[in-house]
């Protein structure tokens, strides 16, 4: 028969709690905290609530669904569980409270998922938070990039969408963050008060604003982060109420972040910037390695007299930049190409990623293919970028071969930025743009 082990003294475990929780590592301090059985106790450290603010709920291939039943059970006896505090800290109730962000990230079966997501404690953990009349809860991840084929929203189960409609109206609800996930309704972007949105391999469906409750009449999104799969053309066809609604909001983004994985994405995303972004002042694209597509490189350029008020365009290319190859320049020359002018535009930032060999002393193991990026030069330098006044060029460069151990980062860093005034000759004249480097490395 085994002896039962003696609880730790109150002090010694306080003592314990306190250590984790002045980890200069945020992260890793809530995760500690909120893993550990005494995350109750750990909570009367009022110095310690902003380590609880944000919930992440992960599912592994590795965990039963009976498991993360258990788990969410838990979670919501945590979260429900009143907390004695001393007198001289405001009584603020529970656990919930406190908390500003909750993720769900799903790597599981698409049956486990619904199966995870029926279960009636998460539900009534959103019904809680909607509850609250001072604070709330601000943002959202529901991420099942696991799940093959995609989540179907209208399979949730009724008191979950209930629970998070509830949730979308808010009055402090800002940040939604959805992956994989189709039949998304429209009224989540039009008529909801969500001001910052990420949707990735996601279709949405239109709804007749006539079925739903919703108070808030006007979509209020001022920053969103898409790939192809968000068909934006879908809204734009037809006049009913709820595709004009959609219009409007578009209208007012400032900040548009668009991952295309390839070339026909970009491509298909062009079209609707056209006129429909009037407001848009930070644009970042993300583009695949074009030499990958059968049909070749990328043919569209930013459409900059359509975006009267742009003043940031940000562009990562993910395709390798080496001797052999160059389509990741080529492209990004097309890109940035101003066919028409910029009135507005002030800083443009590069993110290029660079196969790099030793013994790294010439020119073209920093900048393969002078010619091209001599002509990326004249591109920057074009007339039409009138108010442009910063390049930013952030580098990073994948170090190959076996002699690793010669690599010294200093002298790397000066033989690169020493050759930038070869690469950029008129940017490097120029007394109005001035360009700011910066390397990193990988092996």
């Amino acid at each position: 028969m085994n002896a039962a082990f003696p609880a730790l003294p109150l002090e010694i475990t306080d003592l314990i709690i306190d250590s984790i929780g002045q980890n200069v590592v945020q992260r890793d301090a809530r995760v500690a905290l909120q893993a550990c059985s005494l995350v109750c106790r750990s909570f009367r450290k009022r110095s310690q609530h902003y380590l609880f603010s944000k919930i992440v709920f992960r599912k592994t291939r590795f965990d039963t669904v009976s498991q993360i039943s258990a788990r969410i059970t838990a979670l919501r006896a945590i979260l429900y569980n009143c907390i004695i505090l001393p007198p001289t800290v405001p009584a603020s109730g529970r656990i919930i409270h406190h908390i500003k962000d909750v993720e769900i990230s799903l790597s599981c079966t698409v049956e486990e998922a619904y199966t995870i997501l029926r279960h009636i404690d998460v539900a009534k953990v959103l019904f809680e938070f909607c509850k609250d009349k001072e604070r709330g809860l601000r943002r959202l991840f529901l991420n099942m990039q696991g799940c093959e084929p995609p989540v179907d929203w209208e399979r949730f189960d009724p008191l979950f969408i209930k629970s998070l409609s509830m949730t979308l109206v808010s009055p402090f609800f800002t940040t939604l963050c959805l992956s994989n996930i189709r039949n998304v309704p429209s009224f989540v972007l039009g008529r909801t008060k969500i001001s910052n949105i990420s949707f990735h391999m996601i279709s949405t469906r239109i709804v007749d604003p006539r079925d739903v409750r919703c108070e808030y009449h006007l979509g209020s999104i001022e920053v969103m982060d898409i790939d192809p799969s968000f068909a934006i053309s879908l809204f734009l066809k037809a006049d009913d109420p709820e595709r004009t609604s959609f219009r409007e909001c578009l209208s007012r983004v400032r900040e548009l972040r668009f991952s295309a994985p390839a070339v026909p994405g970009f491509v298909q995303m062009i079209n609707p910037l056209r006129g429909t972004f009037k407001s848009l002042q930070i644009l970042k694209l993300v583009l695949a390695d074009a030499s990958r597509h059968p049909r070749g490189g990328l043919t569209a350029n930013v459409p900059y007299a359509d975006l009267p008020l742009l003043r940031s365009l940000g562009i990562t290319m993910k395709g390798a930049i080496s001797t052999t190859k160059f389509a990741p320049l080529k492209d990004l020359k097309i890109v940035l190409y101003p066919k028409t002018a910029s009135k507005s535009l002030a800083t443009i930032r590069l993110d290029l990623f660079i196969e790099s060999q030793y013994p790294w002393k010439d020119i073209h193991q920093f900048f393969p293919n002078e010619k091209l990026w001599k002509e990326l030069d004249q591109v920057l330098n074009h007339k039409s970028f009138d108010s442009l006044r910063t390049v930013y060029l952030d580098l990073e460069y994948h170090l190959g071969g076996k002699h690793l151990y010669l690599f010294n980062e200093t002298t790397f860093l000066h033989r690169c930025h020493g050759y930038l005034s070869d690469i950029f000759p008129s940017l490097a004249l120029s007394s109005l743009i001035s360009i700011v480097p910066s390397a990193r490395f990988t092996v």
